[in-house]
């Protein structure tokens, strides 16, 4: 038995018991919208909805899980329920609430799925955002509620093609992302061949300076022997021709000369050979320094390069892991926002029909008892007219006379009860009524404390979600900042 139908009957059992006219009860019945917010074919959670009764905003909501959503509009009123989410194009639907008498003391349902698109980064919202997608409204033709087809087919049209144009600029913004994203990489791949090539580039340099120094040694060492031979070749010509011309004179002392030439120029060449040593031995110490001073700068830029490498890498790998850990925790309070919310909503539907169950069975036990006191009140009453009327009788046979006077004080007297007893009726059915309207009553308001604390808890756990985003999106510029500095 659906909702719509246990709500007739049960107004249809006051109504038999108490005598209930239908303006008694057209305040009972609503409009129960249940549906979903998608995008991309998939639920969406945390979408706000809001239903505005002309400048009045009625009531807010937000998709659970799945987003699923669930409205109760009253009866009678023009209502425009807007679905709004950050980055999504808004939309809005027309509902129209007005239904015939015979219907405003039944709840109507209705379920529709609506689906909000992405809004490009940057983009301003359609300028017939306001204008609604589509139109809900009685169809007396079916009995029930219906979209406006004509006007929904030319909405579709329109739709559409704001949808196009959306997801074609979503599209361009995703690839000039990935065309950015590959810059980037490109870059930071041609930054780090530059600082290999200005590396090697560097130890390059330090050779060649180390084998210029080498060869400037060389040729000077080069320059020293040529010297050191040109000075030897003019002194033994010197000393020919000083020989020659000296050779009458010194015949006597040829020996000792002689031996005086011989020590000179051993001690010329052992000058020379020290000095040619000690040359080799500092072209030998300066190409060693130079060897030596170019691998421990290798070294030493290798290390400092390593130890720059190792902190990019370590930053790198931690910020991963707190973005991973952050991203883990986002997952684990959003998956517990979302249980937390499912198990008050299914808390809330359980109340809700238990609420309907027991007021049906109270309404059936009550008018059960109703029933039985009436009959036995019709009992009593034709109990007590038989036994006025045998009286009569019995009194109209014993006395013609006075029968006309037992008659009309018979009749006075039923008539008084009888109105004494349309009275008593009339104030139980007042009585009843008050409290079945007390009970809708408080039924209601602890419908709208439910909803509103499930609304409060979504909205703590959305802004929780946001502050830890922004959060860790300040975090990650903080680390990039760094790693780029």
């Amino acid at each position: 038995m659906t909702i719509k139908t246990i709500k007739y009957f049960f107004f249809f059992v006051l109504f038999i018991a108490f005598e209930v006219t239908p303006t008694q009860a057209q305040d009972k019945g609503f409009l129960e919208i249940m549906g979903s917010v998608l995008q991309d074919g998939k639920g969406m959670e945390g979408a706000d909805i809001k239903v505005m009764k002309g400048n009045e905003n009625a009531d807010n909501a937000l998709s659970s899980s799945g987003g699923k959503f669930i409205l109760n509009l009253d009866l009678g009123f023009n209502y425009l329920v807007i679905f709004s989410k950050p980055g999504c194009i808004t939309k809005t639907v027309a509902v129209d609430t007005h239904v015939p008498d015979s219907d405003k003391d039944q709840i109507q349902q209705f379920k529709f799925k609506i689906e909000l698109f992405k809004l490009p980064e940057g983009a301003e919202m359609p300028k017939d955002v306001d204008k609604p997608v589509t139109k809900l409204a009685f169809s007396e033709e079916f009995g029930d509620f219906d979209y406006d087809v004509k006007y929904s087919e030319t909405r579709k049209t329109e739709i559409e093609k704001v949808k196009k144009d959306a997801a074609d600029q979503v599209a361009k913004q995703a690839e000039t992302k990935r065309k950015a994203d590959e810059a980037a990489t490109k870059a930071k791949q041609q930054l780090a061949l530059l600082t290999e090539k200005a590396k090697q580039d560097s130890i390059t340099k330090v050779q060649q300076a180390a084998f210029a120094a080498a060869a400037l040694a060389d040729k000077a060492l080069k320059a020293r022997m040529d010297s050191i031979a040109a000075a030897d070749k003019k002194l033994a010509q010197e000393l020919l021709a000083k020989n020659e011309r000296e050779k009458a004179t010194r015949d006597s002392i040829a020996q000792v000369n002689e031996k005086v030439r011989q020590d000179s120029i051993t001690a010329a060449k052992e000058k020379q050979r020290i000095e040619i040593l000690a040359v080799a031995k500092a072209k030998q110490d300066s190409i060693d320094a130079a060897r030596l001073k170019s691998q421990q700068d290798a070294l030493a830029k290798a290390a400092a390069d390593k130890t720059k490498n190792d902190s990019i890498a370590a930053a790198n790998e931690k910020a991963k892991q707190e973005a991973l850990a952050l991203a883990a925790k986002e997952k684990e309070d959003k998956d517990a926002a979302s249980k937390e919310a499912a198990r008050k909503a299914e808390l809330a539907r359980i109340e809700r029909e238990k609420i309907v169950q027991d007021s049906l069975a109270v309404a059936k036990q009550k008018s059960q008892q109703d029933a039985l006191t009436k009959a036995a009140a019709d009992k009593a009453k034709n109990d007590s007219i038989a036994a006025a009327n045998e009286k009569a009788k019995q009194e109209a046979l014993a006395l013609a006379a006075k029968e006309k006077a037992d008659k009309d004080a018979v009749a006075k007297e039923a008539a008084r009860k009888a109105e004494l007893a349309r009275i008593e009726r009339e104030k139980f059915v007042q009585d009843s009524v008050a409290v079945a309207k007390q009970k809708s009553q408080q039924d209601a308001l602890a419908k709208a404390a439910a909803t509103k604390a499930k609304n409060d808890s979504i909205a703590t756990a959305n802004e929780k979600a946001k502050q830890e985003a922004l959060a860790l999106a300040a975090k990650e510029k903080a680390d990039k900042d760094a790693v780029a500095k």
